[in-house]
């Protein structure tokens, strides 16, 4: 581009009067304006790389926020998923046999191979039984050499809460193996029928090494910490047992009264400093006279969320150096940018005939704040693309909460769902018959037979809420003849296939108290089973006789019989001797859970005329007296 005397370019016309140029006679700037505008530019960069960094750091914490959450459901998700394990094995009378006879080598020795056999199934490190004294008598590592058997755990605070008849939870070093490990634990009664409490203890160690492996990916450091603050998971080893602040003589004591951490000094992570609940770690630890640790080192945001019920917390240590990246590129932009506009404006101040090198000089600054301003959005992007891998992988672990959880109720509730089901369905086909046929009315009572059923269905599945909460049910009078009836409705499709049982309830007005649909949950169970075992024979038969003060409920069929090995096992839960897809093995479990918690007793054996007996033992409704009027 040519220019000419009367007409100077934009970008330097008002240079001419430096050098003696005709009709301009502008002024350089003073030099305390040049000063000026570059402090304004400094600290408007500093200004907006500060602000850029806050915002990324407070992206950051939200990330790790994040991450911590998916943690925590993780680890909610592998505590409780044993926790109905000790529940349920405490029911085995197997156990309470082995804590009634300690010296009968044949009954320890059928409660060891029991407890290896779970521990084999269910994946937990151990498996053992504890007497009221606090000495193990049983356990699925009786064969090891680290065998818990003989060893006394008194003084674990597990054990106390379950003498004590609650649940017990605990996370510690092994006293015997040295291995770490949670700790559950319910207890166990001699005699099932009777009122004591605390007899016996069964204990369950469940390894977390594989959520320790899990806080690993992801960068910086995670740790879980217990209530002291003692680390008890680390995805640093060299951090494990250590604390996020010294720990006082007090809680020193209280450790070592439980030996929860035996062998390990508990050294706080930086001495002198208390990290419980700090949100950033110290800077510059030497100049504060603090031996920084290793494996902190280079880290400065902390983020914490508690986790697993019992005052844990899962705590993050990670840096922020995007942070600082993209804090300092945003700084670095606006300095570039108003260096930029402050050398166009000196630019204005030079000789014309340095037009062309100050046009060039312009240019590679505008390239190199395209350049800056670039890069800068594509970190941006890459920063995107990071936290919507992080919410996709959020939202899967939290399906995949919710699918274990499902599979888990999936197999009791199709077996307490199944007989109204198959129920509804015969009524439904015998309706079609009945319209085709004209037979409205019949219609009808088979359409109000599925609305009670429906019905039936809704009480079913609240009872099992209420049964998952742990909670009692109230009972009062039932009649035996109502409950018998109401099992054999829900069973009409599967009686059809054979004889229908015979009944026999003598007294005829009998009454047990229990809660109804409880009560026939159980019967149905059982009339089931004894209409599989007894098909192409006679017909099974329920009876109800008085004996004492309860009501013996009796249910026989006229199959092959038991043998002692079934009979020994028959209660417990996923054991069944049907072919693949004819049971689950839970019905008689849960029969005996449902007797059991309306106060009664399910017994099993051999009829002395063949075939299979199941009683039912429950207290009896004695009736009201007649009034005086």
């Amino acid at each position: 581009m040519q220019a000419t005397e009367t007409s100077p370019p934009p970008v330097a016309h008002w240079t001419e009067g430096l050098a003696g140029g005709p009709g301009l006679a502008l002024a350089s700037p003073p030099r305390w304006h040049l000063a000026l505008a570059l402090a304004v530019i400094a600290l408007l960069a500093v200004a907006i790389g500060v602000q850029t960094w806050a915002w990324q750091v407070d992206d950051e914490r939200q990330t790790l926020a994040s991450r911590l959450e998916v943690h925590a459901a993780a680890l909610d998700t592998e505590l409780t998923r044993h926790e109905a394990l000790p529940m349920v094995l405490a029911l085995d009378p197997r156990l309470g046999a082995a804590l009634a006879a300690p010296q009968d080598a044949a009954v320890i020795a059928a409660g060891n191979v029991y407890l290896q056999q779970t521990q084999l199934r269910t994946g937990a490190e151990a498996v053992f039984l504890i007497d009221s004294t606090g000495k193990t008598v049983a356990a699925s590592n009786h064969d090891q050499p680290d065998s818990f058997i003989g060893q006394n755990y008194a003084f674990r605070p597990y054990v106390q809460e379950a003498l004590a008849g609650r649940l017990g939870r605990f996370y510690a070093v092994g006293t015997t193996t040295g291995r770490p490990g949670y700790f559950l634990a319910a207890p166990v009664q001699r005699n099932p029928r009777g009122d004591a409490a605390g007899d016996g203890v069964v204990a369950v160690k469940v390894s977390l090494a594989a959520f320790e492996a899990s806080l690993k990916p992801g960068g910086g450091v995670t740790v879980l910490a217990d209530g002291a603050g003692v680390l008890m998971l680390s995805s640093e080893p060299g951090l494990r047992y250590r604390t996020l602040a010294p720990l006082s003589e007090q809680t020193r004591q209280g450790l070592d009264a439980t030996r929860q951490y035996t062998g390990q000094s508990l050294q706080a992570v930086l001495p002198g400093t208390d990290l419980l609940a700090a949100d950033k770690l110290p800077r510059l630890p030497t100049l504060l006279g603090v031996s920084a640790e290793p494996a902190l080192a280079g880290l400065s945001e902390v983020v914490r969320r508690p986790a697993g019920g019992l005052g844990w917390q899962l705590v993050a240590f990670v840096d922020t150096p995007n942070a600082r990246r993209t804090g300092l590129l945003a700084g670095t932009a606006c300095g570039l940018a108003g260096m930029g506009t402050v050398m166009l404006w000196q630019m204005r101040a030079l000789r014309r005939r340095r037009r062309a090198e100050l046009l060039q000089v312009e240019d590679e600054i505008r390239r190199r704040i395209a350049l800056g301003t670039e890069h800068l959005h594509a970190q941006l992007a890459e920063q995107a693309r990071t936290e919507n891998l992080l919410r996709r992988t959020t939202d899967s672990a939290v399906q995949a909460g919710k699918l274990a959880v499902l599979g888990q109720l999936a197999a009791g509730i199709s077996h307490e769902l199944n007989q109204p089901l198959t129920a509804m369905r015969n009524y439904a086909d015998n309706a079609l018959l009945m319209m085709d046929t004209g037979r409205a009315e019949g219609v009808r009572g088979n359409l109000q037979q599925i609305g009670a059923l429906t019905d039936r269905m809704g009480q079913i599945t609240s009872h099992l809420r209420a049964h998952a909460r742990m909670q009692p049910e109230p009972v009062g009078p039932v009649s035996v003849r109502g409950a018998v009836d109401n099992a054999l409705v829900l069973l009409r499709a599967t009686a059809a296939q054979g004889a229908a049982p015979t009944v026999d309830i003598q007294p005829p007005g009998l009454q047990v108290l229990a809660e109804p649909v409880r009560l026939e949950q159980a019967l149905v169970n059982l009339l089931r089973n004894a209409m599989d075992a007894g098909q192409g024979r006679a017909a099974s038969q329920i009876s109800a006789t008085v004996e004492g003060t309860q009501v013996c409920i009796r249910v026989r069929d006229h199959g092959p019989g038991m043998a002692p090995d079934v009979l020994a096992r028959l209660f417990e839960p996923f054991f069944t001797t049907k072919p693949a897809g004819r049971g689950l093995g839970l019905g008689l479990a849960v029969s005996r859970m449902i007797v059991r918690g309306l106060g009664g007793e399910l017994q099993a054996g051999n009829a002395a005329g063949g075939g299979a007996e199941f009683s039912v033992f429950l207290p009896r409704a004695m009736p009201l007296p007649p009034s005086a009027d």
